[in-house]
């Protein structure tokens, strides 16, 4: 029983941490400096993805947090109920974000692909741990 129940935090670990992590991406867009700017006889000075671009760049980088969350959930309720279609929604979801990594590999996908990673051992560990009752 000591053996599920850290397979279990673990599980739920990497989702929340998943999950955590798209939310840092999208605070990340208002506060982290993305982009550097010299100008002669001047000091060089940084602006945000926000800054630069528009309040629209919020949009793709809110798309791993949303993404994170529902499959975090979906991995809940296969775990809670045992629901295959929760389980196929979640893969589905970790499947997204892995193709959304190898799309925007060149800007925010190498922050994206550790999401997709977690949620996958977190998947796998719940796959592993079966279905639980909630009763």
């Amino acid at each position: 029983m000591e053996g599920e129940a850290l397979r279990r935090l673990l599980a739920f670990g990497l989702a929340a941490l998943a999950v955590v992590g798209g939310a840092l991406l999208v605070v990340g867009a208002f506060t982290a400096p993305a982009y550097r700017h010299h100008e002669p006889n001047r000091r060089s000075y940084t602006t945000t993805l926000v800054q630069e671009n528009g309040n629209w760049i919020v949009v793709p980088t809110a798309v791993p947090a949303l993404v994170a969350l529902v499959v975090g959930l979906m991995l809940y309720r296969r775990y809670r109920l045992g629901s295959a279609n929760a389980g196929l929604v979640a893969w589905l979801g970790i499947g997204v974000l892995f193709a959304f990594a190898v799309v925007t590999l060149t800007t925010i996908g190498l922050y994206v692909l550790p999401i997709a990673v977690f949620l996958s051992g977190s998947a796998l560990l719940i796959r592993r741990l079966g279905a639980r009752s909630a009763l």
